[in-house]
């Protein structure tokens, strides 16, 4: 229960990075040893939050994910 409520603060704290294109606050969720597979970026998952938020800057007016049950 404890893991799963760790999971889920993990996914708010990253989708609220995005959203609000703050990338230090997505890059947090990462370890340091970590990496990240989103298609267009292969590369370290610390790295991929200023990746993520300079690229939907440019490329979007805004984003906006929703967290639903999934149980």
């Amino acid at each position: 229960v404890i893991d799963d409520y760790k999971i889920r603060r993990l996914l708010a704290v990253y989708t609220r990075g995005v959203d609000r294109g703050d990338a230090e606050l997505v890059s947090s969720v990462y370890h340091e040893e970590s990496s990240d597979d989103h298609g267009a970026y292969k590369g370290s998952g610390k790295a991929f939050g200023p990746y993520v938020t300079q690229a939907l800057g440019e490329h979007t007016e805004a984003t906006s994910h929703t967290l639903n049950q999934s149980i």
